[in-house]
């Protein structure tokens, strides 16, 4: 019998570790290899300023984006809590613009940022299935000269 990594043994046992791991890895790292190894094959991801659902590949490519833009672009978890089969993440990110956004269609423009928001995962089978997040996007488009 061969032994487990430990990290896998981790996200296993705990939902709130697989959610941290997505907010930190997949959305502040931008690392596509956990955002598959994390969600289902029917994952779908809803935040208000998008016109529709995203699903794993889309989602897949709004990161590139996100990263593409911000380059050093990180994700801190604040908070978590877990009831059940749904995790609510409680979180801040930050980083400087020194690309383009594609989403925005928008040049770089050197701004640093700093917003916030949440997220509520839902799981089964220790995977993240749905996610639906809500942002302080009013105050992000704000600070990257977007909005007045």
């Amino acid at each position: 019998m061969t032994a487990q990594p430990v990290e896998t043994q981790t996200l296993a046992q705990s939902p709130v570790a697989i959610a941290c791991q997505f907010c930190e890895k997949v959305w502040g790292q931008g690392d596509l290899a956990a955002l598959y190894e994390l969600t289902s094959d029917d994952f779908t991801i809803f935040y208000p300023i998008m016109s529709a659902p995203l699903n794993r590949d889309a989602y897949a490519a709004l990161m590139t984006d996100v990263h593409t833009g911000f380059p050093d672009f990180r994700v801190t978890v604040e908070e978590a809590i877990a009831q059940g089969n749904q995790v609510v993440v409680r979180w801040a990110a930050e980083g400087t613009q020194t690309g383009p956004i594609q989403l925005l269609n928008l040049p770089p423009t050197g701004r640093a940022v700093r917003y916030s928001g949440m997220v509520i995962y839902r799981m089964a089978q220790g995977k993240i299935f749905e996610a639906r997040g809500e942002e302080d996007t009013l105050g992000l488009l704000k600070q990257l000269g977007v909005l007045g």
